[in-house]
């Protein structure tokens, strides 16, 4: 989503959450006719891969038309473990947030645990605790940790379901801009 905001003369943007691919980000991005380098901020949401799937590949056909440590918003940590399908037919890894890409492509990773202040204009709410009624389908768990660049230790009390968590707190934003 790209979200510009106006404040007397001062226009800012940003950008929130970044697909599932990168052509389908880039596609987007061309089709909106969104200027890259006029980007303030960037908000990835939650941690799922349909979120931020497209950032690599965006961030590295964009190299050095961005700000200098552009920010990035992010819930927490966890954002950067890896989230893996433990049910049938087989597992699975969705993939994790790729920490290296984004120090290498000059963003400056900020955690927005509580209310936050996003680019000129927008504010997040941090992170959402959620609970749910949802019947949890599809049982996944999140590694944590690095080893070889990836996450080694399971933690198999923490259930994902969609966009809901049970026994969590999960870094799922709300945003909004101030009007002028």
């Amino acid at each position: 989503m790209h979200a510009e905001s106006k404040r007397g003369g001062e226009t800012g943007n940003l950008l929130m959450d970044f697909g599932f691919t990168t052509e389908a980000l880039n596609n987007n991005i061309g089709l909106l006719a969104v200027d890259p380098a006029g980007l303030d901020a960037r908000v990835l949401s939650h941690r799922h891969y349909d979120h931020f799937g497209g950032i690599v590949g965006f961030l590295q056909q964009n190299r050095g038309k961005l700000k200098a440590k552009l920010p990035l918003y992010i819930g927490g940590e966890e954002c950067f473990c890896s989230r893996q399908w433990v049910g049938p037919p087989a597992p699975g890894n969705f993939g994790a947030l790729d920490r290296q890409a984004l120090e290498e492509a000059d963003l400056t990773v900020t955690y927005a645990a509580g209310p936050s202040l996003v680019g000129k204009h927008a504010f997040t709410t941090g992170q959402i605790a959620l609970r749910s009624f949802e019947k949890v389908l599809s049982p996944s768990t999140m590694k944590i940790g690095v080893e070889d660049g990836i996450v080694p230790k399971i933690v198999s009390d923490i259930v994902v379901m969609g966009h809901s968590t049970t026994r969590t707190t999960s870094p799922v934003f709300s945003l909004a801009t101030a009007s002028s």
